[in-house]
């Protein structure tokens, strides 16, 4: 049985110096970010939600707080 292919919104630098979630070579609204993680996930909300990886509410308070702490320690690591 084949595997189902997941297309997921890669991040990529917008030209306004923030990221932003791109497919096929456009952006998707609403994904501009300060962060590489911050775009990835807004990119991908669905996908990750369905596979229960994320919630609404971890959407939330990762983009209005916590975005900046994950991408720093991402940085470090």
């Amino acid at each position: 049985m084949p595997l189902p292919i997941i297309a997921l919104a890669i991040p990529v630098l917008h030209s306004s110096g923030g990221w932003i979630a791109a497919t096929g070579g456009s952006y998707l609204a609403g994904t501009l970010s300060s962060t590489w993680i911050g775009a990835f996930v807004l990119g991908n909300v669905g996908i990750l939600t369905k596979l229960g990886l994320i919630s609404a509410a971890s959407v939330y308070a990762a983009v209005s707080t916590g975005i900046g702490t994950v991408s720093a320690a991402l940085a470090e690591g």
